[in-house]
């Protein structure tokens, strides 16, 4: 009898990993067993395999299964790593296994992390690098009498960066100057962020099987769940709210950081980056467990990357220690808009209940009780999310639209759905229904329409260029001078209040404010730079503040 291919037991382990029968349970078994027994195949059939292990590990049906899985894991990314050592053009590069070889731009505060954490494995891959600009700008960095005897020839990329810098040829050692020479830029992280990305610098990892990966790290004390009850495909958020609370995990100082590189390693390897991954503030660093193998790790930034009034607060998924999906949540008082993304190999399992569980982590620690969608997620501006019906997605967990016309449009498609199993909304109009602001209110609540960032920046903006001719300066001074009036104390520029002093100002809230309640928020407000999460629970006993920004919204 004819043995079947690698390919054909992959497509028989890929469909039967997510159908959870007795039959489809012992031939997943067989086919693992069998693909173990067999040499890895072609760069495309490995990238397959590394995906059906993911699922598998984090949705195992039985104990067996998993241990299979983890086994199996291992052999493949020593492999990967055996094909792309020393190879200057690997065919595994970009597939996001450990032991490959990532190659793409990336933040300044995501390179010193590479460079730190694994030395001469990074690389500066000089295509496409703009040479000039890296030269004109850490020239200022250098000794001042190096900088004042510079001339033309010394000003060379080639002489540059094998003579001066002292270097030689080594790319490992030319990026490492770069990086670190770039940490020590005079401005803020975000300013050095800046000047850092008009270099157009492009890293080489070449990673071990080892790092932490989607491959093969994994989060910490993690109780395996077996899925022996199968794949919950549907859930809502108020049958996830209505569980009991989620269990806080402490961790010491050394898991923290590992949960920070495991997310940074993750998203590298997956050419992704978000703020609160690089820019962690390791003791910041939340962790939770919310039962069926998911945690969570809530991350916030360091003090000069946080956002001034919201809080951005950044998480990675975790199923079985498998890290599953990342995003964030963007809270303003007890209203968040969030965006999810699931990583691919994970697509087709419980993605409803890892955002549900997620959002219920959210109202937990954050005492949110409205939620706002990315409309990026819904598919604006975003093929992927109209190709895959994300609208139905959310509409399913709860989410509505809040406007009166998606609302009507919504409704009818899904009575049209109801009536006829068959139907499918068309992209046309899925298109139009990206258009949607899409909420979810805790039930019994009323909530006027969410406070936008950008409405504020556009509160703040207005008034400095109507009452100062847009002298900010002169704007600060002047609310920082009206803060002192009604507290009985001056207020330095150097108080973090300051950072929000000009929209106290444009907003109404200083005047509107008792001097108790203004000494309370100036006492509450600079928790934001040492606790985000506890700053958002203090700034909710501040209503008058958000009244103001919402009726200062309405009239701009």
């Amino acid at each position: 009898m004819r043995q079947p291919t690698i390919a054909a037991l992959l497509h028989t382990a890929a469909t039967a990993a997510r159908s959870f029968t007795p039959e489809s349970v012992e031939q997943l078994s067989q086919v693992i067993t069998d693909l173990s027994q067999h040499p890895l195949g072609s760069p495309k059939q490995i990238i397959a395999y590394h995906d059906v292990l993911l699922f598998v590990e984090a949705n195992p049906a039985t104990r067996p299964l998993y241990d299979l899985a983890r086994s199996e894991m291992h052999r493949l990314v020593h492999h990967v790593h055996a094909r792309s050592k020393g190879r200057s053009i690997s065919e595994f590069q970009n597939s996001g296994i450990a032991g490959s070889v990532v190659r793409s731009g990336f933040s300044l505060g995501l390179n010193a992390w590479l460079v730190k954490r694994f030395g001469a494995q990074v690389e500066l891959y000089a295509e496409g690098l703009e040479q000039d600009r890296v030269v004109q700008t850490l020239n200022h960095m250098l000794d001042p009498v190096e900088y004042e005897m510079l001339h033309a020839g010394k000003m060379e990329w080639d002489h540059w960066s094998t003579s001066l810098v002292g270097q030689g040829a080594d790319p490992h050692r030319i990026k490492k100057w770069i990086v670190t020479t770039a940490e020590r830029l005079p401005g803020s992280t975000a300013m050095r962020e800046y000047v850092f990305s008009q270099f157009a610098l492009t890293t080489q990892w070449r990673t071990t099987p080892d790092i932490p990966s989607m491959s093969t790290g994994r989060a910490p004390r993690v109780n395996v769940h077996i899925h022996d009850d199968g794949l919950i495909k549907r859930m809502t958020l108020r049958e996830a709210f209505a569980q009991k609370a989620p269990r806080k995990m402490s961790l010491t100082a050394a898991e923290r950081a590992a949960l920070g590189d495991l997310a940074k390693g993750v998203l590298c390897l997956q050419l992704r980056e978000t703020d609160p991954s690089t820019h962690a503030e390791p003791k910041e660093t939340l962790y939770y467990d919310l039962g069926r193998g998911i945690t969570i790790a809530l991350f916030s930034m360091k003090a000069d990357m946080k956002m001034a009034l919201q809080s951005y607060i950044g998480f990675m998924v975790f199923k079985n220690g498998v890290p599953c999906a990342y995003g964030g949540g963007w809270v303003m008082n007890d209203d968040s808009g969030f965006g999810v993304n699931i990583f691919p190999p994970f697509r087709g399992g419980e993605s409803a209940v890892i955002v549900s569980q997620l959002l219920r982590l959210y109202r937990h620690v954050f005492h949110v009780d409205t939620f706002n969608v990315d409309p990026y997620q819904i598919g604006y501006g975003n093929p992927d999310g109209i190709a895959s019906g994300a609208f139905w997605f959310y509409y399913r967990l709860g989410f509505r639209p809040v406007e009166r016309r998606f609302l009507q449009l919504a409704a009818s498609e899904a009575k049209a759905m109801k009536e006829d199993r068959t139907y499918r909304t068309s992209s046309a109009t899925l298109k139009i229904l990206a258009g949607s602001t899409m909420r979810w209110t805790l039930p019994g609540l009323r909530r006027p329409s969410p406070i936008t960032a950008d409405a504020i920046g556009d509160v703040v903006t207005h008034h400095v260029n109507t009452v100062f001719a847009g002298d900010r300066q002169a704007a600060l001074r002047q609310a920082l001078t009206m803060i002192g009036a009604r507290i009985k104390r001056p207020v330095s520029s150097k108080h973090p209040v300051s950072r929000i002093a000009v929209l106290l100002q444009a907003c109404g809230y200083l005047e509107s404010a008792s001097r108790s309640e203004l000494s309370r928020l100036i006492r509450d407000y600079p928790t934001k730079l040492v606790n985000e999460a506890d700053y958002v629970r203090a700034s909710q006993q501040h209503p008058l503040l958000f009244q103001c920004l919402h009726e200062a919204e309405l009239r701009s």
